[in-house]
């Protein structure tokens, strides 16, 4: 496989489970073969660290995100919307109307159906 200069490509690494708990770093190296098969190492290397967590430890508490509030007037213009649209996703609505709120309700409804 050949790379042209300036251009990108991405790679998936597979690491092997070190089947224990605890933090661990490896070091790695990018390397392609020249055209005589040599290998050339390419850049510094680099480390990549992660944690295997033990299946005994708590899990920690992720917090679930606050919930955005909307002005009243783009909740007003929301409830009109979803009885025109009930099908149409709430939250998607919000966003929408949120971004155009300086728009009556008509324009809303061109805007939503031309989308």
């Amino acid at each position: 496989m050949n790379i042209a200069p300036g251009k990108e490509m991405s790679a998936v690494l597979i690491i092997d489970n070190p089947r224990i708990a605890g933090e661990f770093t490896t070091s790695w190296r990018l390397a392609c073969k020249d055209e005589s098969g040599n290998v050339q190492f390419l850049g510094k290397p680099f480390n990549l660290s992660f944690k295997v967590a033990d299946v005994d430890e708590p899990k920690p508490k992720v917090e679930s995100p606050k919930k955005k509030e909307y002005p009243k007037e783009v909740v007003t213009k929301v409830d009109q919307l979803n009885g025109l649209f009930p099908d149409a996703n709430r939250n998607a609505l919000l966003e929408f109307v949120n971004v155009n709120k300086n728009l009556s309700i008509e324009e809303l409804v061109d805007n939503y159906l031309n989308l």
